[in-house]
């Protein structure tokens, strides 16, 4: 028996009791209170495991959550109301399993049971469900990111997101053996053993232009084994530092013409 039936299987037995219990009317007040959150908590259940399985399929931009991924993002991003507030205040990996769940218009329609259910339940989900370790940084979600670029929320979400994008890619750091401290005094070397032949600067708002066509090839290219041999560094304004990009060196040609990038000395 499977854990479905085995849920259905006590709910049969709790409707069997209804009828010889013996309770006031608070008592049953009580009893309303807990199915209706169950209920509601049966719908977040439902909409956040069909999530989960689109998670686990391959990273492919899909028509049926391009559209409402989008159209969530734009409403995040510049929609007031308490449950916009509600939703940015959660945390970048939350927002976006959320926003693969519902589309706007759901959002703003479902009963505040059902609404509370999910602000508890996601984050509980996400620790207990077995996802895939990079779910998130799927093109669909990057795309949905870009496109809706200009809105202040978006902003401050895809700060957080290339935070954890940054953070995600760093190597774990161990002690160096004789042989890598004597490879490292030849020239820099990409992930596909390249050397690096150049570097262009790229201004954060030329950056917000080519980052949807970007997503999409990069992924392709890197699939392909295409050499990944120029770095684009981009000066990012709200922080120290500078944040690289290695891409290919067709892509990296093709954006220094189009925007008119300033090549730098590496």
């Amino acid at each position: 028996m499977d854990s479905g039936d085995q849920v259905s299987k006590s709910l049969d037995l709790i409707k069997e009791q209804m009828w010889i219990i013996s309770v006031d009317d608070s008592g049953y007040s009580s009893l309303r209170t807990k199915i209706s959150d169950l209920l509601a908590q049966v719908a977040v259940h439902r909409a956040l495991a069909r999530t989960v399985r689109w998670l686990q399929e391959p990273n492919e931009t899909s028509k049926s959550h391009e559209k409402p991924l989008r159209a969530f993002m734009k409403a995040y991003g510049n929609k007031d109301g308490p449950r916009w507030d509600s939703l940015r205040s959660l945390g970048c990996e939350t927002l976006l399993f959320i926003a693969a769940s519902w589309n706007s218009a759901e959002i703003e329609k479902m009963s505040k049971d059902e609404f509370m259910s999910l602000l508890n339940m996601a984050p509980q989900y996400l620790l207990k469900k077995d996802l895939p370790s990079k779910w998130m940084f799927r093109t669909d979600f990057q795309v949905a990111m870009a496109a809706n670029a200009k809105y202040n929320g978006i902003v401050s979400l895809k700060r957080k997101y290339h935070e954890i994008e940054n953070k995600d890619q760093e190597p774990q750091k161990r002690p160096r053996t004789e042989q890598e401290k004597t490879s490292m005094e030849g020239p820099t070397r990409t992930r596909s053993g390249q050397g690096i032949e150049m570097a262009f600067a790229v201004a954060p708002d030329v950056w917000d232009k080519i980052y949807e066509s970007l997503s999409r090839e990069r992924v392709a290219s890197e699939q392909a084994g295409e050499p990944q041999t120029i770095l684009l560094t981009i000066p990012a304004e709200d922080r120290v530092g500078t944040v690289m990009h290695s891409i290919p060196r067709r892509m990296a040609m093709r954006y220094s013409q189009e925007y008119n990038l300033t090549k730098i000395a590496i």
